[in-house]
């Protein structure tokens, strides 16, 4: 059985128009790069189906600690640089605790 994560992070980030191809490279490296930090169980950047200057990068931690050294690390001031340079237009930050496992009755589909 998989560990469930202690701290999830669920950014939302909005492109300058014409320039979601560029954020979405950028937020692949960071994304490639924060699955190397200790304690990352899991970290993606995903494109909105029906917007595509819309993106979601996900991650997923082992402990609060782990999550909290990630966002304390030098470069970390990622999303001020990617504003800076006129990437996106709008960030949204979202912090999850502890998961809960779904009760295995739930877990079945139709």
């Amino acid at each position: 059985m998989t560990s469930l994560p202690a701290v999830s992070h669920c950014v939302f980030i909005r492109a300058r128009r014409g320039r979601s191809d560029a954020l979405g490279e950028c937020l692949g490296h960071l994304a490639s790069r924060t699955l190397k930090v200790p304690g990352c169980l899991h970290c993606a950047a995903q494109r909105a189906l029906h917007e595509e200057d819309t993106w979601l990068l996900s991650a997923q931690w082992a402990s609060e600690e782990a999550s909290s050294a990630w966002v304390q690390a030098p470069g970390a001031d990622c999303f001020s640089l990617l504003a800076r340079d006129g990437l996106i237009t709008h960030i949204d930050v979202q912090t999850f605790g502890q998961a809960v496992r779904a009760a295995p009755e739930l877990r079945r589909a139709g």
